[in-house]
């Protein structure tokens, strides 16, 4: 960029009377929007702002604004659904663990159980020996 802004000559009496810095400030305005261009939504704005019908112009952005609600709408219909189905995955899962914990600790206080009778039995058959042998 020049040093200097190379505005046009039939708007030097106009930029005259404005201080250095608001000419720099308007210039790199100007041209930084020739680089980067405006979006599609500033677009329309700025055409209904400036264009002399800008109702048809309005009822774009309008539709532009129903638009981006609908979409946000259905994106957020679709996070619940994501949602609901990953909370059923997770309480079938769940479910499923738990089951599998139920029956696994069944299993275990039934052996649990059935070694308390074995060594209960033992014991009683050891006692009765031990009698035995000492009766004869």
């Amino acid at each position: 960029m020049s040093s200097q802004p190379n505005f046009n000559e039939h708007y030097k009496n106009l930029l005259d009377q404005l201080p250095p810095s608001m000419k720099k400030d308007v210039w790199l305005r100007l041209t930084n929007r020739k680089n980067r261009p405006l979006s599609e939504e500033q677009k329309i704005k700025i055409e209904a702002n400036t264009s002399s019908d800008g109702s048809s112009t309005l009822s774009r952005l309008d539709g532009f604004e129903k638009q981006l609600e609908e979409r946000e709408l259905c994106v957020q219909q679709r996070e619940n659904n994501i949602k609901k189905t990953i909370d059923a995955q997770v309480a079938e899962e769940r479910k499923r663990l738990k089951d599998e914990y139920d029956a696994l600790k069944s299993r275990l206080e039934s052996e649990y159980n059935n070694c308390m009778v074995d060594m209960k039995q033992q014991i009683y058959f050891i006692q009765t020996s031990a009698r035995r042998a000492t009766e004869i």
